[in-house]
């Protein structure tokens, strides 16, 4: 099986406190959380604003419910500068962030928009589309009262921006123009407080990290993405000295020399830990059809609970691992 676990160097080693198991970081490559349906090609369609028509009368039949074709290309006086600030920097960071995917091919939006328009074939497999269903803003007060210099005391004032926001996405299949995902998600945040007014933040500063974090997750949702996993060794108890060889092994990032120590003493001693440790340091290898072997046999021979668990993780990561080979399959 292709090894699916990277190594970087800095991430083997990681030391707890003394006394506390060894925990070694290891990078993996998640599937994407969707399925595209064997999609190559994907476009992201600028994101509409509260105040646009949804012109589809479909919204419970599985067909695309957020397009607002005759919107695609123009903007209202009247919009809010700081919606539209959001909705431009949510296209432009899931824009940018697949601008150099090596899992999907990017359509430029102005040929998907332009087809959608007119009726033709679309030149990309899916699109995304979404749209703000709220974005709204209020200041918050609250007066305290102080002390001067003095010591007289007085009331002062202090302001907070509320900002909250709804957004509806969703991924449609230009094939069928069935709707793949639909997700919609709100946002509220509090900005810090200020006595001056003028100087609380504009309505997109406030709530910019959740967009932020939306991206990434909708990034998530569309492509396969790594993830660091800390992967926990068992403390032994033998006092033997060949674990603790074996366990300051790992904690020096020579994962495949632990793995082997661990495996030699457990074929020499019989040690349930070392099994264990060799299993989770074949997992970390990315040498999940062995190391699954090994965790079965350890519960089929000691029934421990920590094998019947490691066994339990050990599958996830097969199936995790299976599911990226078939969304990433040529």
């Amino acid at each position: 099986m292709k090894k699916l676990f990277g190594l970087p160097l800095l991430a083997l080693t990681a030391l707890l406190a003394a006394g506390c198991a060894t925990t070694v970081p290891v990078t993996v490559t998640r599937p994407a959380e969707l399925d595209l349906r064997g999609a190559k090609s994907l476009s992201v369609l600028p994101f509409r604003l509260s105040t646009a028509k949804d012109e589809s009368g479909n919204d419970n039949k599985g067909t695309t419910i957020i397009i607002d074709i005759g919107r695609f290309f123009d903007r209202l006086a009247g919009d809010n500068p700081e919606e539209v600030r959001a909705a431009n920097f949510l296209t432009d960071q899931l824009t940018q962030k697949l601008t150099d995917s090596q899992y999907v091919q990017l359509v430029n939006s102005t040929a998907v928009q332009t087809a959608l328009k007119n009726g033709t074939a679309v030149p990309a497999d899916v699109y995304l589309t979404g749209k703000f269903t709220l974005f709204d803003s209020h200041i918050e007060t609250i007066d305290r009262t102080e002390t001067d210099s003095d010591g007289n005391k007085y009331t002062q004032r202090y302001n907070k921006k509320a900002v909250a926001a709804s957004i509806t996405y969703q991924i449609v299949d230009t094939k069928t123009n069935q709707i793949i995902a639909y997700k919609s998600t709100d946002i509220k945040r509090l900005s810090d407080e200020r006595k001056d007014i003028r100087q609380l933040p504009k309505d997109f500063d406030v709530i910019r990290p959740d967009l932020e974090r939306l991206s990434d997750q909708i990034m998530k949702e569309l492509q396969p993405y790594k993830e660091l996993v800390y992967v926990s060794l068992m403390s032994d108890k033998t006092k033997d000295p060949d674990m603790k060889i074996a366990d300051q092994m790992a904690k020096n990032g020579l994962i495949s020399q632990s793995e082997e120590k661990f495996m030699s003493i457990y074929t020499e001693k019989n040690y349930f830990v070392a099994g264990y440790n060799a299993a989770k340091l074949l997992q970390v290898q990315g040498e999940l059809y062995k190391a699954r072997d090994l965790m079965q046999t350890l519960v089929d021979k000691f029934g421990e609970k920590n094998a019947m668990t490691g066994l339990n993780n050990i599958n996830y990561e097969i199936a995790q691992a299976e599911k990226l080979q078939k969304q990433t399959a040529k």
